[in-house]
């Protein structure tokens, strides 16, 4: 998953208070810990909460540069305001897989439609993800940084189309038509839709 895949501690800590957050907690707690310690210079949060502000203070105090990932409309104002760089996770491009692995997923997805379904044709989404299953066991949507397979396939609009009838539906992207080439010899350009020029004189009255 995205955690594997670029080495991020996950921190889990039960609530024991109503209204307070113990991973918070634990997470300001390691950052104090490696502010005092000298072992980082600087800092990226990727959080919404106000509680954070203080902590951004003391960072800044000690000269570390602050950067905060915040959600647009729930961060809150404190957070904008304290840190030296801020940036809305919904602004920030795709990731991708750092072993080259991200475009991978694509061959296996054509491959499940083509089972079913010719280029162009329609198929559904969860037929596609059982034959994925069946044949790739361990393949997960979340190694690439989605939660589910539809936004998966979404995220790659120049190969693949959805649609929802029914159901979520699947299909490659067919191919752009293209103008069939002129027969030899002969130029291709257009042919006027009538002429406007009156019948030629027959020398006759």
């Amino acid at each position: 998953n995205c955690f594997r895949i670029h080495d991020i501690k996950l921190v889990q800590s039960p609530d024991y208070k109503d209204g307070e957050n113990a991973a918070d907690h634990a997470l300001m707690a390691d950052a104090r810990e490696m502010l005092s310690s000298g072992k980082a210079d600087g800092f990226c949060l990727a959080a919404s909460d106000g509680d954070y502000s203080p902590l951004i203070k003391d960072m800044r105090k000690e000269g570390a540069f602050v950067v905060v990932i915040g959600g647009r409309g729930i961060t809150h104002h404190s957070l904008l305001d304290e840190c030296d760089v801020f940036k809305y996770v919904e602004d920030l491009p795709l990731p991708t897989d750092p072993d080259g692995a991200s475009s991978g997923w694509k061959e296996t997805v054509r491959r499940a439609i083509r089972s079913h379904a010719a280029d162009g044709e329609w198929v559904e989404l969860s037929v596609v993800w059982k034959t994925i299953s069946w044949d790739y066991p361990d393949f997960n949507p979340h190694d690439y940084c989605h939660m589910k397979p539809k936004s998966l396939v979404e995220s790659c609009p120049e190969e693949f189309e959805t649609r929802i009838v029914n159901g979520v539906h699947v299909r490659i992207k067919p191919a752009p038509a293209q103008r069939p080439p002129a027969p030899p010899g002969q130029p291709c350009r257009p042919v006027p839709a009538s002429d406007p020029s009156p019948p030629a004189a027959t020398g006759q009255k």
